[in-house]
């Protein structure tokens, strides 16, 4: 058994998605329905759903070291505020 999709809720779904799609390194796939998609390399895809009020949700991406590097440099060339750790207060880092 394997995820097939999960739908992540988002006021503007095809921005949301040209986001993580630009930061992650992928392509937004074209709309099925009313869902925008990205598509992971196991196959799993983000349907972005538009939705006005939500909660707050959490992803969790594994990415080798080079992945990883290539994201944070697109995060840090677009000035995006990051941090390092989920309990850090501190931008761009962990706190020492």
């Amino acid at each position: 058994m394997e995820l097939n999709h999960t739908i992540v809720p988002a006021r503007d779904p095809q921005a949301s998605a040209r986001f993580l799609a630009g930061i992650l390194g992928l392509s937004v796939g074209p709309p099925l329905a009313h869902f925008t998609p990205v598509t992971l390399a196991n196959h799993v895809s983000l349907d972005y759903d538009r939705l006005d009020d939500f909660e707050p949700h959490h992803y969790a991406f594994l990415v080798g070291e080079q992945e990883f590097d290539a994201a944070l440099a697109r995060i840090q060339h677009g000035g995006i505020t990051h941090y390092g750790d989920p309990a850090c207060p501190t931008p761009g880092g962990a706190d020492s």
